[in-house]
């Protein structure tokens, strides 16, 4: 997958398309936690690789248990792979409310 637009959208847009692809990278990777904890479902699940993007642990935390979270980052050399889930835009939603901490954003790419 490349990179083709990427725009910055609020954390809740108005409206989405029926289904959407949401690319995994970190704990949304384990069954446990995706189907388990957040109660989501995917439609489809296939392998995929994120051109351009770099995985960074830069995210604070919470001490004691969780010292720092999984982020990405723009980085033309880089590349990380992951999984590319395809779930409705109501589990896409609910995704996007259970992920938590302060300044999460979600770039949309085509």
């Amino acid at each position: 997958m490349s990179k083709s637009n990427s725009t910055s959208e609020p954390l809740f847009p108005s409206s989405y398309p029926e289904y959407v692809y949401n690319f995994a990278y970190g704990a949304n990777l384990q069954p446990k936690v995706l189907s388990g904890r957040r109660k989501i479902q995917p439609i489809e699940s296939i392998p995929g690789i994120l051109e351009g993007w770099q995985l960074m642990f830069d995210l604070r935390g919470i001490p004691a248990v969780e010292p720092c979270f999984g982020n990405i980052k723009e980085n033309p050399d880089a590349e990380i792979h992951g999984v590319l889930h395809k779930m409705t835009s109501k589990e896409f939603k609910h995704l996007l409310a259970t992920e938590g901490g302060s300044g999460v954003r979600f770039t949309h790419l085509e």
